[in-house]
């Protein structure tokens, strides 16, 4: 096969997977405790037709050699730990990790699993859980009749019961962490769980020991999700530009306009570019949160362009 050919298809096969650690980063921009994946990428082996520092005469040698690279491959994906962003649920049972660590859940088969997601429940009996109903371990039971609920950032669990004029302590949550965290394994319904990779769980109390603390009534969301805002289009993030240039713009000739206003489809560059258009443009500025949300309508188009594209591909 032609060299070129070959490392043009290896580059097209890594782009394919970057795209698609790309995408499922983006699909899960509103996953609570969710950390984005990065892929990782190595060259492959060389053809060497000139050793570097041959001889080139009696006396001198040559400084550089001549190797053509045969393409590249995709080696890994890892997860970026960054701190997430903390949103205010007012939710009792809401709880954010501020720092490093872990929640420790109980899976159906007794073997436990790890989660930055804190969007705990009560089961019938009481028992503090997940969303699909796994056990925060150590186990947590709230009386039935307690009319309200603290944790604290250390973890403790202390319940107001009906009757009683100081709050009960019922339990306290402990955090884990891996001396790296990145070798954890990933199976779904936001958990990890251990690997040889990340090494054994080190379970301690939340604010001690390096772990972070537990923030209540609060959610960590994605750590590159903005805050909403009254901001031009091109302010919420996007996980690659890359994506949005080389994935998005193909489709755009589907789509009836990729201009409003005379703005260009990527948008304000900054809030001095909005400020130099509505000095241009008195009689529009009025109508610049109308183009935001054209923009964001666009963008939903766009995205289901790709989707049904990529039905059609497979």
């Amino acid at each position: 096969m032609n060299l070129a050919l070959w490392a043009a298809k290896t580059g097209l096969d890594a782009q394919n997977t970057r795209m698609t650690v790309t995408s499922n980063n983006l699909a899960n921009v509103a996953t609570n405790g969710f950390k984005k994946d990065r892929a990782v990428f190595e060259d492959l082996m060389y053809q060497n037709y000139k050793q570097v520092g041959s001889s080139t005469s009696t006396d001198t040698r040559s400084p550089s050699g001549l190797q053509l690279g045969t393409g590249v491959r995709t080696v890994a994906t890892a997860k970026n730990y960054t701190q997430g962003n903390t949103e205010v649920t007012n939710n009792s049972l809401d709880l954010a990790i501020e720092g490093q660590g872990f929640f420790q859940i109980q899976l159906p088969d007794g073997t436990t699993a790890y989660t930055r997601d804190g969007a705990f429940q009560k089961n019938e009996q009481g028992e503090l859980v997940t969303s699909s109903g796994y056990r925060v371990q150590p186990g947590i039971n709230l009386p039935p009749n307690a009319t309200a609920v603290a944790i604290g950032n250390d973890g403790t669990v202390t319940a107001q019961i009906a009757g009683q004029s100081a709050p009960v302590q019922v339990g306290t949550i402990q955090l884990a962490n891996f001396v790296n965290p990145s070798g954890l394994q990933a199976r779904g319904e936001n958990l990890l769980v251990e690997s040889a990779s990340s090494g054994p769980a080190q379970p301690g109390t939340p604010g001690l020991n390096g772990l972070g603390s537990v923030q209540r009534l609060t959610m960590e969301s994605y750590a590159d999700r903005p805050t909403w805002s009254p901001a031009p289009f091109n302010e919420i993030a996007f996980e690659s530009r890359n994506v949005f240039h080389h994935l998005l713009l193909p489709f755009a000739p589907k789509i009836e306009s990729t201009k409003f206003l005379g703005i260009k489809l990527r948008g304000f560059r900054n809030r001095s570019s909005q400020a130099t258009f509505i000095e241009r443009h008195p009689r529009q500025h009025t109508h610049v949160h109308l183009l935001r949300q054209r923009k964001q309508i666009l963008f939903r188009t766009l995205i289901e362009n790709v989707v049904n594209h990529l039905h059609c591909v497979d």
